[in-house]
């Protein structure tokens, strides 16, 4: 479509139909509806569309729009956070400059390949960038999620155990657990207390040992849960790196 080509589309997913019908092209059937003779008519139908260059030349256009605007939410997010790391995907080699401008990480262009797509997500170092997400705390404040082996409340206190040293936070535990637990590796095992997972260095039992030599007790009412929690946070890891 970025090329001026016409095409006929098989749609496995609503978002294809949807990309489909904005850049002006309508030749498309869903996966399921295709058969033999409406994917000939399509086909027919496009070949004829070659004869209209006029009509392909406003489904580029609109395209580029599209990536114009994209270009436009990158400037928006590198404005609000220096440290986002951005990646393009586009058809053309039009936008290059601004990828530049923006400090993305890759350039990737269609037909995508999967050693681009690995290159890309090597540039990305999607590791890195877990490793140093930060998070805003109630205060204003923000700590990096990764520094942190657990949280604790103390009455209207609450005390970030982090590997460079201890936070204290005047404010509610309910303020600040949902901040923590919004992320898969974190997880509250009992009132007042939530760890993260990277610290586990094992569970006993209700107990789970930290890396540190912190044994922290899990309440019996959410053993269960948190046992859950706990495995597929395992899993995910395994599954991601090899790593457990």
């Amino acid at each position: 479509a970025g090329q001026g080509i016409p095409l006929a589309g098989v749609v496995y997913d609503p978002k294809v139909s949807a990309f489909l019908r904005y850049i002006g092209q309508e030749l498309f059937t869903d996966l399921d509806a295709l058969t033999e003779e409406n994917l000939r008519e399509m086909i027919d139908r496009a070949v004829a569309q070659a004869e209209r260059p006029e009509a392909q030349a406003a489904a580029v256009l609109r395209l580029q729009d599209m990536e114009r605007k994209n270009v436009e939410v990158a400037r928006r997010l590198r404005a609000g956070d220096g440290q986002v790391r951005l990646a393009f995907a586009t058809s053309s080699n039009d936008f290059a400059s601004e990828s530049y401008e923006v400090g993305a990480c890759y350039y990737l262009r269609k037909p995508f390949r999967p050693e681009g797509v690995r290159a890309m997500l090597e540039r990305l170092d999607l590791e890195a960038l877990e490793r140093s997400r930060r998070l805003r705390l109630p205060d204003g404040s923000q700590v990096v999620l990764r520094s942190i082996r657990y949280a604790a409340s103390d009455g209207h206190r609450v005390t970030l155990h982090c590997k460079d040293g201890d936070r204290t936070l005047r404010t509610s535990f309910a303020a600040v657990e949902p901040l923590l637990c919004a992320y898969p590796c974190f997880c509250g095992i009992c009132r007042g207390v939530v760890v993260n997972f990277h610290e586990v260095a094992g569970r006993q039992e209700d107990v789970f040992l930290l890396k540190d030599g912190t044994r922290l007790p899990i309440s019996r009412r959410r053993l269960r849960e948190v046992q859950e929690a706990y495995s597929a946070f395992r899993f995910d890891r395994l599954r991601k790196d090899g790593v457990d």
